[in-house]
């Protein structure tokens, strides 16, 4: 520290003070620090061909003197050249180099010299997952107003979000019914891909739709009976009552910006007048506290 200020790189900008800036009675002390700024010697801009217009820390460049207009010519021109490769000379392929020839049944030859590396194959999607570039918009959007409202979601990216409720989005699924049933998942709270997980389950969901191979017909082995028309009917009138009852909520429009910023502005403005407002007493930690509670007790009536 002191030689950068020997050599003019480093000044006070402000002094520091040992006067205790906590507050009274809080039984801490704090003072101020010294903080330092970068300068630039005279020297280097007489170097340059700066015109400079003050003096020390207060000194700010104004222009070029001509020898300076020059350099900055100069640097200027340099930098808009395009730059050269320039390999090392391990890299240089100008010395000749042995054919390699197969002898035996060995796989340790070289590759010819005109080989090229083998496409990348891109993998197909699943028939679930694939979508035209409108739906893929539409399940983006319905990711961006799940992600916030499903806390174990919000470690996921959007678009993978998105690709993992393609299929659920498919089925007619809102947004409002996704986010009710991702809710109540049982998941952790923060797992290490959401995804993933979404999409493990949609494999389960449809593993158990699938019809399964017909078991033996034993005595033993109990046998699924299809619901008759009669109880669809009946199911179909409880949903219906169901529906008069608690009719669908539409998800509440997001407020503007300016409103969420007029909020935030407000909360803090409050958070700093209860600040302001309170004691010396108020301010002291648990520990503090609880030796002046202690010292209350022991002092006599």
């Amino acid at each position: 520290m002191a030689v950068l200020r020997e050599l003019g790189l480093l000044v006070w900008a402000v002094h520091g003070s040992r006067t205790n800036t906590r507050p009274a009675g809080s039984g801490e002390w704090a003072g101020t620090a010294t903080i330092y700024a970068a300068v630039v010697p005279r020297a280097w801009d007489d170097a340059l061909g700066h015109r400079v217009r003050g003096h020390g820390y207060h000194a700010r460049h104004v222009g070029f003197t001509e020898h300076g207009r020059q350099l900055a010519i100069t640097e200027a021109r340099r930098r808009t050249r395009p730059s050269r490769r320039r390999d090392t000379p391990s890299c240089k392929t100008n010395h000749p180099r042995p054919t390699a020839e197969m002898r035996g049944k060995k796989n340790n030859t070289s590759a010819p010299h005109g080989a090229r590396p083998r496409p990348r194959r891109r993998h197909a999607v699943p028939e679930p997952y694939r979508a035209s570039p409108s739906q893929a918009a539409h399940a983006v959007s319905v990711a961006a107003w799940i992600r916030p409202r499903v806390p174990w979601t919000q470690g996921e990216g959007l678009r993978r979000l998105a690709f993992a409720l393609r299929p659920w989005i498919a089925t007619g699924l809102s947004a409002a019914d996704l986010a009710a049933d991702l809710s109540v998942w049982r998941v952790p709270r923060r797992p290490a891909s959401p995804a993933s997980m979404i999409m493990a389950r949609w494999s389960e969901t449809t593993g158990h739709d699938e019809p399964a191979a017909a078991p033996c017909r034993g005595e033993e082995t109990p046998c699924g009976v299809p619901p008759n028309a009669a109880f669809r009917e009946a199911m179909d009138a409880v949903r219906a009552r169901l529906t008069r009852l608690s009719p669908p909520v539409e998800p509440e429009p997001e407020p503007p910006g300016f409103v969420i910023r007029d909020r935030i502005l407000a909360s803090l403005a409050e958070a700093d007048r209860a600040r302001r407002t309170r004691t010396a007493e108020q301010c002291l930690t648990f520990a503090e506290w609880e030796a002046v509670c202690d010292a209350r007790e022991r002092a006599p009536w």
